[in-house]
């Protein structure tokens, strides 16, 4: 009888260690660790837009001043430093208030550096995409 319910207790057990374990799974999801540049290697994008037209600054790592690229240099740089570092690139996006962009630029552009080159936007979309 001892046994049995010793089984019994062993089954239920790893029954609620399963429970936890999906539940834990799911929280992990939803929140997820905060996006953090400590101990990443921060590259820094800067949107501007000058008589209608939109221009970028780009600073790259350990590097100390901004230089002007075009859209496709930023993306080249991007790419490449996203494929070299992987999981350590943090992009940073910086849009100054004295930018003349609008709300919705400034965001589409930030949206579309980060979903593509950061570390944790872009493991975050490799996780939904799963």
């Amino acid at each position: 009888l001892k046994n049995v319910e010793e089984k019994e207790l062993q089954m239920e057990l790893a029954k609620q260690r399963k429970d936890f374990s999906i539940l834990e799974d799911k929280y992990n999801r939803v929140v997820g660790p905060a996006r953090s540049n400590f101990g990443k290697l921060v590259v820094t994008v800067r949107f501007y837009k000058e008589e209608g037209k939109i221009l970028i600054l780009f600073k790259d790592i350990d590097a100390e001043n901004f230089i002007q690229v075009s859209n496709e240099e930023m993306h080249k740089k991007l790419k490449a430093l996203s494929e070299k570092h992987k999981e350590n690139l943090y992009v940073k996006v910086s849009i100054l208030s004295n930018s003349n962009l609008s709300y919705n630029e400034a965001w589409k552009l930030t949206q579309e550096v980060l979903s593509k080159y950061d570390y944790y936007y872009r493991e975050n979309n490799q996780k939904e995409s799963k």
